[in-house]
């Protein structure tokens, strides 16, 4: 798959893959809310499965209520830049309904 981050053969994400980034909602408040962490691991791997490039994976996570620029996307998986737990669930939705259009199991079966 080609590499839209522009380092040779990293992958779809390029260079820090293999970190795992979770996000907490919410700084300070005292309201319980669920915590979603994304595997970069799974997301890359999810798209390379997939044959999903970063600017497809960007348009699936936007066509799925996503709202973060391509390059904030990029910026997300990356170089870990924190984003809120609902646009996490969203890119991790984008990556698995990949894998099951390609004809794939999902990495997280049970999970959406």
């Amino acid at each position: 798959m080609a590499d839209d981050a522009g380092e040779g053969g990293d992958g779809v994400l390029g260079p820090g893959v293999g970190r795992n980034v979770g996000t907490t909602p919410g700084s300070g408040d005292s309201t319980t809310r669920a915590v979603v962490s994304v595997h970069i691991d799974d997301v890359d791997l999810a798209c390379r499965l997939s044959g999903l490039t970063l600017t497809e994976l960007w348009i699936a996570y936007v066509g799925m209520g996503g709202s973060a620029s391509e390059v904030d996307l990029w910026a997300r998986l990356a170089l870990g830049a924190g984003w809120p737990a609902v646009e996490d669930a969203m890119l991790l939705a984008a990556a698995e309904e990949a894998l099951v259009n390609a004809g794939l199991p999902r990495l997280h079966p049970g999970e959406g």
